[in-house]
């Protein structure tokens, strides 16, 4: 029947090729036997073949058959009305003998399948409908941490919610479709979102786990981090979580952006980003009194707005590294002997033990309940309570610390 899935048969005789596929394919299309490397089931005249009724049954002839190779156009495009044909591995014939467990038979079989499944063709989307489909991921799924704090004591069922919800979802949407349609062409779409959706995910579980928000202070710690004090923060969880987002991200590869002609590619997309812009600004009219009110209330809500918190803080970083480098450092004054010291006198040793991370509020010797800092309440230790850091990140607090201001 055409369209039957291809099934190996084996059969052996002098001349006669181990390891046959059957397949449908055209009468008008198989190829002469004298194109095949492997001609051996021909028995007198080209337009013959040996075809098997069974698994380990003699050879019969049948008509209107030829022998093909497997990586043909005859074997592997099958038209209707087709009739049956025998075709030959062309690269090497197989030894059927070897095999002896049906995982074993299955991997020829899989062998055979894999010039079909290569030539199957997936669908193709435009650029902007890519870009509209990832924008409403980016949206909604990605910024899940946002939409928990964002409804957090508000009435599912309420119309003012409902309303909020609609307007807020539609805005972001607009707003990643326009900066994304800015940039995105034909060849770079994919792996632009399947980068944003990878980042996304990463800056999701930390958000959700430890409840942080990534500003310009948080992502200068991300860059200024190595491997050894970040590890403790690569967990399974962590891993499963990004390998979820890459999963995700590999889809995209499923679908092939459409080609258009430069003219016409350039006045779809300038069409599509002054719709984005139009219904963005009428999303932002209908949701603006409680959208601006709730982002004065909690400033931290908007540095959950993924991958945009991301882009605006690496940004704020890269900007302040580069005013920093381009501002001439002051000079260093040479270091002198103070006048009068002993010269036999030993100088003081100060070693300074500086730890990781802690606020001064969770310490047992600071008078928390709970205990912990069982061993340095073991030592003759001197306690500040009142001391305070410059900053909560490594690369502002330490040198801070050690700053002679």
């Amino acid at each position: 029947m055409p369209g039957m899935m291809p099934f190996l048969a084996m059969y052996s005789e002098k001349g006669t090729p181990s390891a046959v596929f059957w397949r449908i394919v055209s009468s008008y299309r198989i190829t002469p036997e004298m194109n095949c490397s492997a001609p051996g089931a021909v028995i007198s005249s080209p337009r013959y073949s040996r075809r098997l009724s069974s698994v380990q049954a003699a050879p019969i002839v049948l008509k209107r058959v030829s022998q093909v190779p497997l990586d043909s156009s005859a074997a592997s495009s099958p038209l209707p009305f087709a009739t049956m044909a025998a075709a030959v591995l062309e690269s090497r014939c197989l030894s059927m003998n070897s095999i002896v467990s049906p995982p074993t038979g299955g991997l020829y079989i899989l062998r055979a399948m894999i010039p079909a499944l290569a030539r199957l063709r997936r669908p193709e989307l435009s650029v902007e409908t890519i870009v509209l489909l990832g924008s409403v991921y980016l949206a909604s799924v990605a910024n899940l941490t946002f939409w928990r704090a964002a409804l957090s004591g508000r009435a599912v069922t309420d119309p003012a919610t409902l309303r909020y919800v609609a307007a807020t979802f539609v805005l972001f949407v607009a707003v990643h479709f326009f900066v994304l349609g800015l940039i995105a062409t034909r060849h770079s779409v994919r792996p632009l979102l399947a980068l944003l959706i990878v980042v996304s995910a990463a800056a999701g579980y930390y958000m959700q786990r430890y409840g942080v928000v990534f500003d310009s202070s948080m992502v200068r710690n991300v860059v200024r981090t190595d491997y050894r004090e970040a590890r403790d923060l690569i967990t399974l969880d962590f891993l499963g979580w990004l390998l979820l987002g890459a999963l995700i991200a590999a889809s995209l590869w499923a679908v092939r952006p459409r080609r258009r002609s430069l003219l016409r590619a350039l006045l779809v997309r300038a069409g599509a980003l002054a719709a984005a812009l139009v219904i963005g600004t009428f999303a932002l009219l209908a949701g603006f009194q409680d959208l601006s009110s709730q982002m004065r209330n909690d400033r931290k809500l908007r540095f959950t707005i993924t991958p945009g918190n991301i882009a605006w803080s690496l940004g704020a970083v890269i900007a302040a590294d580069l005013r920093v480098a381009a501002t001439a450092p002051d000079p260093l004054e040479p270091v002198r002997r103070r006048a009068g010291a002993a010269a036999a006198r030993r100088p003081t040793l100060l070693v300074l033990a500086i730890g990781e991370t802690a606020r001064a509020a969770n310490f047992s010797l600071n008078g928390y309940a709970r205990l912990t800092n069982p061993e340095l309440a073991k030592l003759d230790i001197v306690n500040f309570p009142q001391a305070r850091a410059c900053g909560t990140s490594t690369e502002v607090s330490v040198p801070c610390m050690l700053s002679p201001f």
